[in-house]
């Protein structure tokens, strides 16, 4: 079977495949290729939908857009087989709530191309502790439209004015060429999501850097054994999460907990069953590999 991935441009081809035995095919959209099976990342032309041989699977990552275009879902129904999306969509074809994001670590961040100055390999394979001299940091913007970015930013404002050692990063704030560099060097993390819908990778990144994850986030479809490096965060009490982030770093009891063991476990969990390459393929076994029954 050929499998078609059709990204935006190059610079999602580096930024949605980064595990290196994928055997994915990718081609630009104007592509003359006609596969057996179509995976479109995100916005696709029209054209390009009307005239391939099969449209089988939409993956839409943003949860704006799939709020404000949802009406697009009644016609995307007629060219897609299912669609997998970040919030819960008007189709009855839509499986609402993507668990993944594709990883930002090792990335550079916040520049119009993208390259990949680290591997994954490096992040899941690698002792991280001997590089964690540093307490506590966090990456977000100044966006604030959303309630959740404005939840977020009054939280993180509050902690800050309070616990000196929080390191703040992010766009319109302190920006970074790669995410690792927020990551990497410390022990803990507050990882604030733009939706309750489930997680994405500003949990995953954290994970994946052995941080201790301060989170602010749906759990529901978090494996319980990541659990034991989260620290849920209330979504609207900056008062009670100055108290839980100061408590903890205080003792550092859950850092302490969690040997290397626990990490290599933990990331190599969260690259089978989170990794946007894997994700691919249990989606294409299961929906489109017939099943023996029986």
């Amino acid at each position: 079977m050929f499998i078609l991935l059709l990204p935006d441009d190059v610079n999602s081809l580096k930024k949605f495949i980064r595990l290196r035995d994928t055997a994915f095919v990718f081609v630009n959209k104007c592509s003359k290729f006609m596969p057996d099976l179509t995976i479109v990342i995100d916005y696709i032309p029209v054209f390009y939908l009307l005239r391939a041989k099969t449209i089988a699977i939409r993956l839409s990552l943003e949860y704006n857009e799939a709020r404000r275009l949802c009406f697009l879902d009644f016609f995307y129904s007629l060219l897609y087989k299912s669609s997998y999306e970040w919030q819960k969509s008007l189709s009855l074809r839509s499986r609402s709530c993507l668990p993944t994001f594709p990883v930002r670590i090792g990335l550079t961040h916040e520049t119009t191309v993208i390259d990949e100055e680290i591997p994954i390999s490096w992040f899941t394979d690698t002792n991280l502790s001997v590089h964690k001299q540093r307490p506590i940091s966090t990456v977000v913007s100044n966006k604030a439209y959303l309630p959740l970015h404005r939840n977020r930013l009054r939280m993180i404002q509050y902690i800050k004015k309070r616990i000196d050692v929080l390191d703040v990063y992010g766009r319109g704030i302190c920006v970074i060429k790669d995410k690792s560099e927020a990551l990497v060097p410390y022990k803990y993390h507050i990882a604030c999501e733009n939706s309750m819908s489930g997680p994405s990778e500003k949990l995953w990144d954290a994970l994946l850097s052995e941080c201790v994850v301060f989170y602010l986030g749906s759990l529901h479809l978090v494996h319980p054994y990541l659990r034991r490096a989260i620290i849920p965060l209330p979504i609207d009490c900056p008062e009670l999460a100055f108290s839980i982030v100061s408590n903890e770093l205080i003792s550092f009891a859950k850092y302490q907990d969690l040997d290397y063991s626990y990490w290599r476990t933990a990331k190599s969990l969260i690259i089978r069953l989170y990794s946007f390459e894997k994700l691919l393929a249990r989606i294409i076994h299961y929906d489109f590999i017939p099943q023996e029954t029986g």
